[in-house]
């Protein structure tokens, strides 16, 4: 029937002797015999379904095939296989022009039927990469990566396929969210090995390692990357990878190795992205303050301090660093290394004057060197933190505390410095009174006696009921008692006696206004003191120069009449000495020197009432009257120029 053309009769007789004898060894190429008919007359659909029907019923799993011995068997495989062959690609070119996912399905499961049947063929690994494009058509990635990866790696005996190795990267990548993220890790890794040379590989490593940072894995993550940066340590992706890596170290916990990725890092980006390199940093001292704590935890404290100590050596600029030197400090204190400990301590305040730690570290410095007996250290330490603390109280204190040692240490100019920030931040401080006054006597000490007098006088004007104004005044009396003292009258006496009679009123009034302060620290020597100027005057007035016109009865009439007025300096000075025994006396106050030494005088003077052994006294009472010189000419105001209570 096919000789003579008459293909319909041929195509029912091949149909006839199969449908008769469907086992027989000649039923697959009767089939074929339809089929190539069929195609022949242009009955297309007709053709695939016989084609169809073919690669299904003289399988390896088919009734035919268990039928036929094995030399029948071999001489249909060959049919079968070059029948679905055609079959696979057809259809795919199908479902590629038409979109229908249904023939995309159909043209699966003929590529799997393929190789099932031939997995040794020769067209198998192109088979398998023309699967997995159909897998990633119907979006299913996971069979397309299984699909791609099977078509780069399945042949052992040949080399491994580069154009399906990446295809199996890029679906897996597709799903590695979704429960595919091993086989992504794996087929990525298997590309860089397989080609490192290749272009994607770096990429590829990159984005399995940061897909393994995004889930958690961290230590693959880092060997992964680690691999990268070893490999491609040029490939513009090679300074996020140190980021990363350093990141996946920080997670771990390893923050030994994070620090020396971060700084590895570091040194990257500084020359291209300065505000990332900035972050960078802040993360490695975190890194490094981890390592250092963990040796604190460890019990090895020494150790700790130096990598506390290298948080400002690598990342100085971080906030973290002061910090990290302050707990540093704290360790070598602990490790009774003091020098090591101030050291530390004067780097945070040299360094970091503007962070919250410069003034603990001042204050812990200042301690340290008051406790090694170096107090103008400790001082300099205490003024340096009470300008950088924003607590009034701490402040007062340590400029108090330094003002003190600076005076021990007889550091003048330092003392007055000192005093006077005190004064300037807190005028209305109930210490302000003591610190002007600490202040006159540091001007005092250096000779600078009128800078003194204005501080003293400052003092008083300040606060003048304090007991610094008491002494205050007690120091201006005591130097106007030295003024008069300096008033001579031996010689030119009646040209000095209005100077001295000045000077006396000056330091009588001096005295009296320190006793009216009613302080007892400054009374009861102020009262003897007055007590002591009165017997001065008097015996500047006994011991004065001798008028060198007189005879013998002039002379002796003058030096009558020069007692008598002398005299009533005497009672003024007793009644000045009697006031410090009639107050201890009165108020059960203290027993001081200057009690005992009024005691002591009043003894001399009146020697009935305040010794036991009476002593005779010679009296003079034979001097006629006379007019004493101008020299002595003073009323009895004069004599009341003061009032002893």
């Amino acid at each position: 029937y096919m000789v003579e053309k008459n293909t319909s009769s041929g195509i029912d007789t091949y149909r006839a002797f199969k449908e008769a004898h469907p086992l027989d060894p000649m039923a697959p190429f009767f089939t074929a015999y339809v089929l190539e008919a069929l195609e022949k007359s242009g009955k297309t659909l007709a053709a695939q379904a016989e084609k169809i029907n073919l690669v299904h019923e003289y399988t390896s799993k088919s009734q035919w095939y268990r039928a036929n011995d094995p030399d029948s068997r071999a001489r249909a495989r060959p049919l079968l296989k070059k029948e679905l062959h055609r079959l696979a690609l057809s259809t795919h070119a199908r479902a590629q022009k038409e979109k229908d996912p249904a023939i995309f399905h159909e043209t699966a499961q003929f590529y799997r039927l393929f190789l099932k049947e031939f997995p040794e063929a020769k067209e198998a690994r192109n088979l398998e990469f023309l699967l997995g494009e159909t897998w990633m058509s119907l979006e299913a990635y996971a069979d397309a990566g299984k699909a791609f990866e099977n078509a780069a790696y399945g042949d052992a005996e040949a080399p491994p396929d580069q154009k399906a190795a990446y295809a199996a990267v890029v679906a897996y990548e597709k799903v590695k969210m979704r429960g595919a993220s091993e086989e992504y890790i794996d087929v990525s890794k298997q590309y860089a090995r397989a080609f490192p040379k290749a272009s994607q590989s770096p990429e590829i490593l990159f984005n399995a390692g940061d897909f393994l940072f995004m889930t958690d894995a961290f230590k693959e993550a880092a060997n992964v990357l680690e691999n990268m940066i070893t490999t491609y340590p040029k490939h513009r992706l090679s300074p996020a990878a140190k980021t990363l890596t350093a990141h996946s170290y920080m997670k771990l916990g390893d923050f030994r190795a994070a620090r020396k990725a971060y700084i590895r890092a570091i040194e990257d980006l500084s020359r291209t992205d300065l505000e990332e390199a900035e972050d960078l940093r802040t993360l490695l001292a975190a890194a490094i303050y981890k390592q250092a704590e963990n040796f604190k935890k460890q019990g090895e404290p020494e150790n700790a301090a130096l990598v506390f100590e290298a948080v400002s050596d690598d990342a100085p600029e971080t906030a973290l660093a002061p910090e990290a030197l302050f707990e540093a400090a704290l360790l070598y204190e602990g490790l009774n290394r003091p020098q090591d400990a101030i050291r530390v301590y004067q780097k945070i305040a040299l360094n970091y004057a503007s962070s919250e730690w410069a003034e603990k570290s001042n204050i812990n410095a200042g301690l340290l060197f008051e406790k090694a007996g170096d107090s103008f250290q400790a001082a300099a330490h205490f003024v340096r933190a009470a300008e950088s603390t924003p607590d009034a109280a701490r402040a007062q204190e340590l400029l108090w505390q330094a003002g003190l040692f600076y005076e021990a240490q007889h550091a003048y100019k330092d003392v007055i410095n000192t005093f006077l920030v005190f004064i300037q931040r807190f005028p209305k401080h109930e210490d302000a009174p003591e610190a002007l006054f600490k202040m006159a006597q540091t001007r005092e000490k250096q000779g600078r006696d009128q800078a003194a007098l204005k501080l003293y006088e400052a003092t008083i004007q300040r606060a003048p009921k304090t007991l610094f104004a008491a002494k205050a005044r007690f120091i201006k009396a005591e130097k106007a008692f030295e003024r008069l003292k300096a008033v001579d009258l031996k010689k030119e006496a009646s040209k000095k006696f209005k100077q001295k009679t000045r000077a006396l009123k000056e330091a009588v009034q001096r005295y009296t206004e320190t006793i009216e302060s009613g302080h007892a620290e400054v009374v009861s020597v102020s009262a003897f003191r007055l007590g002591e100027v009165f017997e001065h005057f008097k015996s500047a007035l006994l011991n004065a120069e001798r008028p060198q016109n007189l005879n013998e009865a002039q002379m002796e009439e003058y030096l009558f009449q020069l007692e008598e007025k002398a005299y009533p300096f005497e009672e003024k000075a007793v009644k000045a000495y009697e006031s410090n025994v009639q107050r201890i006396r009165q108020s059960n106050g203290s027993y001081t020197e200057w009690v005992k030494k009024s005691f002591d005088r009043l003894a001399e003077l009146r020697p009935a009432l305040y010794r036991r052994k009476e002593r005779s006294e010679r009296v003079v009472s034979t001097i006629n009257p006379v007019l004493l010189p101008s020299l002595l000419s003073f009323g009895s105001k004069d004599e009341q120029i003061v009032q002893v209570e």
